[in-house]
């Protein structure tokens, strides 16, 4: 038969050209290992590779391989020995089989075509799993995967989270984020998860109980319905992120006394935002609190008795876009370990004289927007402020006129990452700020003198009053600009 010996002949010329395709991308790879055979790991990313036929042959103790960036859609060829495979952007379908991989413990098939987790419930042994980006509609298959310990399936299909009959026990991380989950089930039978991400879902309440006792960070942002929230059955939470949901306050937030960071910003309910949580996080050292609407002087406690607890761990504060229209005189007793104090988008046009001098540890501090007119004003409330080294009073009209127009968003007012300035990628945050030196310095050329010196004036002083003082308005604060101010004073 023509067709049968057409096809054997087709058949042999596909594998010849797998196994010359193969012995290529390993000897690329690989060309310092003598033995192949012994080989236990390999990197085959992005080598536009289409199968992994005949792998096995040639690396038959291969334990680790990561194949990701290919064009892989099946895993015929590879070797039974493996343990980790990552297999990220390619064209997995939900049928490939994982039958003869029984020895996996590390699973990544993010970014695939995988709709169904059902082949995956062979592998017994699994530890880590990762399904991002794909089309996930349900749990079934790996429920009853026991060695479970890191689970992610961000950017699926989840409408519902039963968990009721699963069998991880040993379940430390599950991030279900980016998902289109209305219900969460169950959640008691994960006793030892310790960080839950559950953000940018459509729940409207989050059940914790009867209890996570191992449970340090818990993410909730961007559930808009998200209108209760008890962590009573959490109290060994760390960190908590409720960004962008519907709530006025969190029951039983003064029971975590373990909490250190916490993020409520921007809550879109119908009374204002989220009430001023007081003395329930007054241990906390990480506070963001931005676009809710708070008492427009910040008076914590307008009706107590007692003075307000001062909040004596906190580090950074974030009140950002809060409406306020001043600052308690007494700030600086109320945080007193404050090294970061974001403050941008704010309605005061001054601040009580010494209101922050008695902040010693204060680094950076961004009024970025607010109606501050006058830099006098400002040296009143920063004396004493020695250790201050980074200082924002851009979009104030106090600085109007004296700087090139901020096409760029500062850092401090961008920030909704949980993290300060200084943390964002060093790459990125050097060409902003080298982007906008370059166009103030063309600005200070031809500015008419009275504004000249209005600004040496308004840059010496603020250098005068804080000695530390290193960067001012996104550009670096120089010496000759101090000396020159007092000079002219």
């Amino acid at each position: 038969d023509d067709s049968a010996v057409d096809k054997t002949f087709l058949t042999q010329a596909s594998f010849e050209l797998a196994h010359d395709r193969m012995v290529e991308v390993i000897t690329d790879v690989a060309p310092w290992v003598p033995d192949w055979d012994e080989l236990k790991t390999i990197d085959l990313r992005g080598r536009k590779l289409e199968s992994v036929v005949r792998l096995k042959e040639f690396l038959p103790k291969l334990e680790e391989v990561a194949l990701d960036d290919n064009e892989i859609s099946y895993f015929t060829g590879l070797p039974s020995t493996l343990k980790s495979l990552t297999v990220s952007f390619n064209q997995v379908p939900s049928i490939a089989s994982f039958g003869h991989l029984l020895h996996l413990e590390t699973l990544d098939i993010s970014h695939n075509e995988v709709d169904d987790l059902s082949s995956l419930e062979c592998l017994q042994h699994l530890r880590y799993l990762k399904a991002d980006n794909n089309g996930i509609k349900t749990l079934n298959g790996i429920l009853a995967l026991e060695h479970l310990h890191t689970l992610s399936l961000r950017d699926n299909k989840l409408t519902v989270l039963n968990l009721q009959t699963s069998s991880w026990r040993k379940l430390s991380t599950l991030d279900v984020s980016h998902n289109r989950i209305v219900t969460i089930r169950g959640l008691m039978t994960c006793r030892h998860l310790k960080s839950l991400n559950v953000s940018s879902n459509d729940l409207s309440r989050l059940d914790l109980e009867p209890s996570m006792p191992k449970l340090r960070v818990l993410r909730v942002s961007s559930n808009a319905r998200l209108s209760e929230l008890d962590v009573l059955p959490a109290k060994d939470l760390r960190t908590l992120y409720a960004d962008f949901c519907a709530l006025e306050r969190i029951e039983h937030l003064g029971s975590l006394s373990k909490l250190e960071n916490i993020s409520v910003r921007q809550q879109l309910n119908d009374r204002g935002g989220f009430v001023w949580p007081g003395s329930q996080v007054k241990d906390a050292k990480r506070l963001f609190l931005s676009a809710n609407a708070f008492s427009r002087d910040l008076s914590l406690y307008a009706s107590a008795p007692r003075a307000p607890p001062a909040f004596t761990q906190l580090v950074y504060l974030e009140l950002s876009a809060c409406q306020l229209e001043t600052l308690p005189s007494n700030f600086s007793s109320l945080f007193p370990t404050l090294h970061h104090l974001n403050l941008d988008h704010n309605l005061f046009s001054k601040l009580p004289k010494r209101c922050l001098s008695g902040l010693r540890d204060l680094k950076r501090l961004s009024m970025v927007g607010s109606r501050m007119g006058k830099t006098r004003n400002l040296l009143e409330a920063l004396e004493g402020c020695q250790a201050l080294s980074v200082l924002d009073t851009r979009m104030n009209p106090l600085t109007l006129g004296l700087y090139p127009p901020m096409l760029l968003t500062s850092p401090a007012a961008a920030d909704n990452q949980h993290a300060s300035a200084s943390h964002l990628s060093h790459t990125a945050a050097a060409s902003s700020t080298s982007t906008y030196a370059l166009s103030d310095a063309r600005f200070a050329r031809t500015l008419p003198e009275s504004f000249a010196l209005k600004r040496l004036l308004h840059r010496g002083t603020l250098g005068m009053v804080c000695p530390r003082l290193e960067w001012l308005d996104g550009l670096v604060l120089a010496d000759e600009e101090v000396r020159a101010a007092e000079q002219w004073l």
